[in-house]
């Protein structure tokens, strides 16, 4: 009788949410069925439901409870079904806390970054790197060990007292090393139950950031002079008369676009703006990637 090899079910993981745990695992191979099990503490199984797709969700769940699950698929072969051994998982269900909606990552000196953020809570806060922009949006819920696989943990290190003297209630903050040339995507997750809250994206990078040399009144405008990558094809400018913007993304900022061209011409950035104020300047280059826009790290003047 010929040998049959089943393929196994790979990546199961289990991300927890309020009342209930999203189990999620690798495409399926062809002709076969995901089952879903639900291990009791002395072992015994209930079959929850059967599958053909990547993912299920099971509801109805107490929060701070412990469940176990175990995936395995089942196939017919030559009449008969056939089941591969599986692979159990456990979760908690919790009500997921709210995400780091505000990071600020500016570069200090050497190879250091510092990377703050607002927190209310005394949630485990953790920042993550990539080079490449990740998939997922604000609040989206992740299984911890699926995004430590597709983005590095950053190791972490104590602000310098300068800044510590400088943050606002309720803000918080870590610095960190990275000394490539790349532009490097920072999020600061919420963990908990082995689930991550994904928080809003900051950047980091030496060689694309703008960096501004002064910024003088000129005949009623406010021109700003800067040092531009050289990749660049235009440039932010956000600013506030209370504080620093915190990123790209502030809604709180008047916002201007400079394209590259105008740029060129005045050589400065220039804004139709002059009021008896104190002004909060951000200024962001303007990338053109696959596509897509994206931009630097933010370079701030007072």
């Amino acid at each position: 009788e010929a040998v049959v090899n089943l393929f196994e079910i790979s990546n199961v993981s289990i991300t927890a949410a309020d009342a209930s745990l999203n189990i999620t695992w690798d495409s399926l191979p062809a002709n076969a069925t995901a089952e879903i099990y639900e291990v009791a503490s002395n072992g015994n199984k209930k079959l929850v439901a059967t599958s053909s797709s990547d993912c299920y969700l099971v509801s109805g769940l107490t929060n701070g409870t412990t469940y176990s699950y175990q995936v395995l698929l089942s196939y017919i072969v030559n009449g008969k079904k056939e089941v591969t051994k599986g692979i159990v998982k456990s979760g908690v269900p919790d009500c997921p806390p709210e995400p780091i909606d505000t990071l600020r990552v500016k570069p200090t000196q050497d190879d250091s970054f510092e990377a703050i953020w607002f927190q209310d809570s005394a949630n485990d806060v953790r920042l993550f790197c990539s080079t490449q922009k990740p998939k997922y949006n604000l609040g989206d819920i992740v299984s911890l060990s699926n995004l430590e696989q597709e983005m590095r943990p950053l190791q972490q290190r104590p602000l310098s007292s300068q800044t510590n003297q400088s943050l606002k209630p309720n803000e918080k903050g870590a610095s960190f090393q990275y000394n490539g040339t790349e532009l490097l995507y920072i999020v600061a997750v919420v963990v908990k139950s082995g689930s991550a809250v994904f928080g809003s994206l900051a950047r980091a990078s030496k060689g694309e950031t703008v960096n501004i040399k002064a910024i003088r009144p000129v005949n009623g405008q406010i021109n700003i002079y800067i040092d531009a990558p050289t990749t660049a094809t235009g440039f932010v400018v956000l600013y506030r008369f209370d504080q620093f913007p915190s990123d790209i993304g502030d809604v709180k900022t008047i916002r201007k676009y400079i394209p590259l061209k105008q740029y060129q011409l005045n050589s400065a950035i220039v804004l139709d703006t002059l009021e008896p104020k104190k002004y909060y300047f951000s200024v962001f280059a303007e990338f053109k990637r696959d596509g897509e826009k994206d931009y630097s790290a933010g370079s701030d003047y007072l």
